[in-house]
Formats: C-alpha cells, sequence, structure tokens
C-alpha cells in the first residue's frame, strides 16, 4: 500500500509544481484505473438542478445512450447514493460493503444493463458530497471485489484528492481577468492573495493550498513588492484597483483584524 501511495504523492506534487485551475479529471482517472487495477473508471458530477456530468472512461462493452440516460434517471436506487444519503458519510465506499437494508429493491432491475458490462465491483471516491448533490470518481471491475487495503488506500487517496480539487477552485476563482500592465502576479501569488481577502490566516491558506506556511508568508512578501503595498489590506484593495482579484471585494474586517 506505502508503495502506491508513494507513487500517488509524486503524481500530486507534479501537478502542483504549476497552477492547476481545471481538475484534470482524465489524467487522475486513469492513475486511479492503474493504482487499484480496476477494469474501468468514470467521473460523475450531479447538480443541485439534477443535471448530471458523466464520463466513462476504459470501458469494453460500452453502455448505449438509451442505457446511460435510464441509470441517470435512476441514480437515486444506486447501492453507494442510499449509502452517502443514509449516513452523510462522504469517505470513499464500495457498492458490496453496503448493507443490504439500505438498498433500494429497484435496484434489481439495474441487473440486465450492468451484467454484460462486467462491472459488479464498484467504489466510490467523493470529492464533494452535499445531499444529493456530488462530485465523484468511481472505479469498476468484476470477479474480485476491491480489498480492505484498497479501500483504505482509497480513504487517504481521497484527501490528497479533495486538496488538489480545493486549490484548482481557488485558482480558478481568483485569476485575474483583467491583466494590468502596472503589476503581474503568478496564478499562485492570485491564489493565496484571494484566500487573504477571504479572511484565511497564513496557515489555513497553507492548509488549503497544501503549502507550507512559510512558502505563504513569501509569496506575501513578493505580492507586496509587486503592488508597492505594506500590508494585506493595502495589498488587497491594491490589487482590486487593478483588476487583479476579479473585483471580489473578499472580508476585509476579517483581514484587517489580522
Amino acid at each position: 500500500m506505502e508503495d502506491r501511495l508513494g507513487r500517488w504523492l509524486d503524481i500530486v506534487r507534479d501537478l502542483l509544481a504549476e497552477p492547476v485551475t481545471v481538475l484534470p479529471h482524465r489524467e487522475l482517472l486513469d492513475g486511479l484505473v492503474t493504482t487499484f487495477g480496476a477494469n474501468a473508471g468514470s467521473w460523475i458530477h450531479r447538480t443541485a438542478d439534477d443535471q448530471i456530468d458523466h464520463h466513462l472512461w476504459e470501458l469494453g462493452a460500452k453502455p448505449g445512450d438509451d442505457a446511460i440516460a435510464w441509470m441517470q434517471t435512476r441514480l437515486h436506487q444506486h447501492p453507494l447514493i442510499c449509502w452517502f444519503a443514509a449516513t452523510a458519510d462522504p469517505v470513499a465506499q464500495t457498492v458490496c460493503r453496503v448493507p443490504k437494508s439500505l438498498w433500494d429493491p429497484c435496484y434489481a432491475a439495474w441487473g440486465d444493463i450492468m451484467r454484460p458490462l462486467e462491472v459488479e465491483h464498484q467504489m466510490a471516491i467523493p470529492l464533494t458530497l452535499h445531499g444529493h448533490c456530488h462530485r465523484a470518481f468511481v472505479l469498476v471491475t468484476c470477479g474480485t471485489d476491491f480489498s480492505d487495503d484498497d479501500l483504505t488506500l482509497a480513504r487517504r487517496l481521497q484527501a490528497l484528492l479533495i486538496g488538489l480539487d480545493r486549490q484548482a477552485q481557488a485558482l480558478e476563482r481568483w485569476m485575474p481577468r483583467a491583466p494590468s500592465h502596472e503589476a503581474s502576479l503568478t496564478n499562485r501569488e492570485v491564489a493565496v492573495l484571494g484566500l487573504v481577502a477571504d479572511g484565511l490566516t497564513a496557515r489555513a491558506i497553507a492548509r488549503r493550498l497544501l503549502i507550507s506556511p512559510r512558502t505563504v508568508q513569501k509569496h506575501l512578501e513578493h505580492v507586496y513588492a509587486k503592488l508597492r503595498a505594506t500590508d494585506k489590506v493595502s495589498a488587497v484593495l491594491k490589487a482590486q484597483s487593478l483588476g487583479l482579484l476579479g473585483g471580489h471585494a473578499g472580508r476585509f474586517g476579517s483581514v484587517a483584524a489580522r
């Protein structure tokens, strides 16, 4: 298990070498399929208005469009969805570990579609879970179920993936929309300053972006020098005036209090 985890630490480190503003679903899913010896994997994003973004990779016998539409309208019947809804526990889980008492009786109707696809065993690794809204990687295999070690590793990798996802969202949010010739901040500097504007401390920013508090301070020193600012509030205000933070006001009261 430690070898597989070590390879993922290398993967995440390489991804963090440059600012990631969009989570690389395909690359991450390819890595997960390889790590767990799965037959295939998918990325599922179900929104609050029940829109479903579903990308399936590596499956040999793929379901037709009608079958996919049929499953999407009955997603609430899936054992993993039932499990997450009943427990509100967002950690990675497999279908076969969900107690039968939580299975929707109507799930039996899925058999005709699922059997030819050889996806008997499924493991979900959620990145976000809010009610019926979720974003998750799902791995599938047949024959032998995912082992206990597999599930333990998936739960450890889940923390890395969530951290990477949060950083991508932060960087995307604070990407400069109106670049200024007067000052030019790197994507990482924009992300750090944007989180400062939201009232986060250096330690909290470090946890959010998976960097050290010392690195956060170094980024802020560079920001101060580039913007000719002397503190956090003046740096945020100057960045705002230059359009470097996309017009977001932030929580200046929280910043000023620090």
